[in-house]
């Protein structure tokens, strides 16, 4: 093959006459083999050589065939390659530059249009920002206000009795110098004496009267601003919360309820965003995906990446769990692995017996919270850190976390999602004489 493509580095004619070459050649050396070989071997061999002639003119017209494809197949492709002339070439090789170009110049663009949205951004929220701060001052100059005021009419006050015993002071020491000189008079005159002594105790009289009334009087009204103090408090309290909320709700995520998961005691609304327990089995259609002995329902859209927030409304249930599943959980049977908190499936915080706990991997630990105060959950995703966290929704404070950080709690593998994810709910069967339906309802958050 090698000599083949030797044949074939020339021009067409130059390689038509090297075929024909070799294949003289090849005829020349073969004749020159077989009268050799006839000298030696004499007449008998004449059948040998006849079938070695045959031998060698086969080899000989199979290389020849194969040389004369080679030639014709190359030729075939030279044909059907176009021909590109250097112009050509030129041209496309501008027009490239030129779409190029219009490429980075559009790049450049987006760049310009990306800068000046974030600019925009930017001063708006910043404008929103000031709008706040100017609010907030307003406010602390008018409250502020509110407290000099009563400081200056406590103050008038006090001005004006201090005023009034200065005066009484004043009148005391006139009539204590009056005494003495009284005392340093003759005998005579102590009916005068006796005159002064007697207004002194008078004065004394009026003095002991008004230190009982007037001293406890000269107040500012604490009881009110107390009040005020406390309010703002709350505002400031409630503020952060909204601050920090402000964080998640920008990765709010609307779950919408699967009635084909829902346990027959479980009654899900038109809208599928809320649920409540049913004293009596409804007559819905058998699925593998429903809970048959376990009252829980999933969302009907699985999680598989990024971040996602939504809150429940848990004020009208007096047990209930609330958590996410993978879709693999279990749904048949009342055994741990289709309860929710009870496998490696399923994370959750549950509220049962007036007792709030965090469960994962059939392992829990009690939620400082007080249950009664909690009436929102918040549930925030982080799928790619493995991150799941449920919060009181008003306050914000951090109720239970699952994370790497936490897995020594509940799991001795590393803590991470290798499933799509769905939020999951749970309600417990009525008691005998219970008149009281437990409802979970998933909040709408408007942004």
């Amino acid at each position: 093959m090698a000599e083949n493509a030797e044949l074939f580095s020339s021009n067409p004619a130059q390689q038509q006459h090297a075929i024909c070459s070799k294949v003289t050649a090849e005829l020349d050396a073969d004749t020159r083999a077989t009268k050799v070989q006839k000298e030696r071997s004499g007449p008998p061999v004449h059948s040998q050589l006849l079938s070695h002639q045959d031998s060698s003119d086969k080899k000989l017209n199979k290389s020849t065939s194969s040389a004369i494809s080679w030639n014709v197949a190359e030729r075939s492709t030279e044909q059907l390659l176009p021909q590109v002339t250097p112009k050509q070439s030129l041209q496309d090789l501008c027009t490239k530059r030129d779409k190029i170009e219009a490429h980075l110049q559009s790049l450049k663009n987006r760049d310009t249009v990306l800068t000046s949205s974030a600019e925009h951004l930017i001063e708006r929220i910043s404008n929103q920002y000031e709008t706040i701060r100017k609010i907030l001052n307003s406010d602390e100059k008018a409250t502020l206000e509110l407290i000099e005021v009563d400081k200056r009419v406590a103050l008038g006050k006090l001005q004006k009795i201090i005023k009034e015993w200065t005066n009484n002071l004043d009148q005391i020491n006139k009539s204590i110098k009056a005494t003495q000189k009284v005392i340093d008079q003759e005998e005579s005159k102590v009916q005068s004496s006796q005159a002064q002594a007697q207004d002194i105790k008078l004065t004394e009289y009026c003095y002991s009267k008004k230190t009982e009334n007037e001293i406890q009087s000269i107040k500012m009204d604490e009881a009110r601003f107390q009040k005020l103090s406390k309010l703002i408090r709350n505002i400031s309290t409630n503020l952060y919360s909204q601050l920090q909320r402000k964080t998640f709700l920008l990765e709010y995520s609307p779950v919408i309820l699967d009635r084909a998961s829902a346990h027959k005691n479980v009654l899900v609304s038109k809208d599928q965003t809320s649920i409540s327990v049913a004293s009596e089995a409804l007559s819905t259609p058998e699925s593998p995906l429903r809970f048959d002995k376990i009252y829980s329902i999933l969302a009907a859209k699985g999680l598989m990446r990024g971040k996602h927030y939504w809150e429940v409304d848990v004020k009208p249930a007096v047990q209930w769990c609330v958590g996410i599943a993978y879709g693999s959980i279990e749904r048949k049977g009342k055994h741990k692995s289709t309860k929710l908190g009870r496998n490696r499936q399923s994370w959750c915080i549950e509220l049962k017996t007036s007792q709030l706990l965090a469960w994962h991997n059939d392992r829990n630990i009690n939620c400082s919270m007080k249950p009664s105060k909690l009436e929102k959950v918040g549930v925030y995703i982080d799928y790619e850190k493995g991150l799941a966290a449920f919060y009181d929704a008003d306050s914000m404070k951090l109720i239970q976390e699952f994370s790497s950080i936490t897995s020594s709690l509940f799991d001795r593998m590393h803590h991470h999602f290798t499933e799509p994810i769905y939020p999951a709910f749970r309600l417990f069967p009525l008691a005998a004489a219970s008149i009281h339906s437990d409802k979970l309802e998933i909040c709408k958050l408007d942004i």
